[in-house]
C-alpha cells in the first residue's frame, strides 16, 4: 500500500533523528483491514531496527510504501528488512537501513484479515504492475475460472506451513512462493476433489460472506504460478 505524504521532510535522516510525524494517505487495499484504501495515518520517523511485526513505511521508487514486518536479517546500523502487506499472497523485496522511513502510530495488527481482501489484492498486485510496465492487463490475469473446474496442488511442491503464511517452493527449488494465512486456506482447500464452487461454499460458511468471485480469481492466480493444475472432475 503506498502513500503521498502531506508533509515528508526533505531530509530524510534529520526526519528519523528528530523522530518527526508526518500524515499519509494511503492508496490500495494491500493493508485492509488495518487500513482502507484512502486511510490517513501518522509515520513517526525512525530508522531503528524494526521488528517482526512491526508496520512500517519505507521508500521504494519514489512512493513511501507502509507495509507489516515479516523478516529482519542484520544488526543495529546495518539491516536489511522484508516486508508484506498484510492482505498481500506474498512479500516485497528486501530493503536496506537506508529506505526506512519510520514507523505507522496506529492501528493494531487485526487477528486475520477478511478474506476477500485477501484474495482481491493478488490481482489489483498484478493489474498496477501491468499498468507500469504497459502490458495488458488480462495478459498476466487471465479469465477466470469457471465454477465447476477442479484444481489440484501441482505434484512435487515443497511446503513449510507455519500456520499464518505457508512457504511453497517449487519442483525446481529456485521459487518460492509465501502465501499468507487466507491464500494458505485455499490453496489447501484444492484438493482435486472437490469443484472451486464445492470449496467457495465451504470457505463462504465460514466467513459469513459469498467468496466464489474471489476463490475463482485466486485459483486462477494459483494455477498460472505454477502452484495448482487442473484435474478431471472426481
Amino acid at each position: 500500500m503506498s502513500g503521498a505524504a502531506d508533509e515528508i521532510p526533505e531530509t530524510l535522516a534529520r526526519f528519523r533523528e528528530l523522530g518527526t510525524e508526518c500524515a499519509v494517505t494511503l492508496r490500495g487495499r494491500s493493508m485492509e483491514p488495518a487500513y482502507a484504501d484512502g486511510a490517513r495515518v501518522r509515520i513517526r520517523g525512525s530508522g531503528a531496527r524494526p521488528e517482526p511485526g512491526d508496520v512500517v513505511a519505507f521508500l521504494d521508487r519514489g512512493q513511501v510504501v507502509v507495509h507489516r514486518v515479516i523478516a529482519v536479517e542484520g544488526r543495529e546500523g546495518s539491516f536489511r528488512v522484508r516486508t508484506q502487506g498484510d492482505a498481500n499472497a506474498e512479500p516485497d523485496d528486501w530493503f536496506d537501513a537506508a529506505r526506512l522511513v519510520g514507523r505507522a502510530l496506529e492501528p493494531p495488527h487485526p487477528a486475520a484479515a477478511p478474506l476477500r481482501a485477501a484474495l482481491r489484492n493478488l490481482g489489483a498486485g498484478l493489474t498496477a504492475a501491468a499498468e507500469r510496465c504497459g502490458f495488458p492487463v488480462q495478459a498476466l490475469l487471465g479469465a477466470t475460472l469457471p465454477d465447476e473446474a477442479v484444481l489440484g496442488r501441482t505434484p512435487g511442491l515443497t511446503t513449510q506451513d507455519l500456520e499464518r503464511e505457508l512457504f511453497v517452493r517449487d519442483p525446481s527449488g529456485k521459487k518460492v512462493h509465501v502465501l499468507n494465512a487466507t491464500a494458505r486456506e485455499i490453496f489447501l482447500a484444492l484438493d482435486a476433489r472437490r469443484t472451486l464452487a464445492e470449496v467457495a461454499a465451504e470457505l463462504g460458511r465460514k466467513y459469513g460472506r459469498d467468496v466464489k468471485d474471489d476463490v475463482l480469481h485466486l485459483a486462477g492466480s494459483l494455477l498460472r504460478r505454477g502452484l495448482a493444475e487442473r484435474r478431471a472432475a472426481p
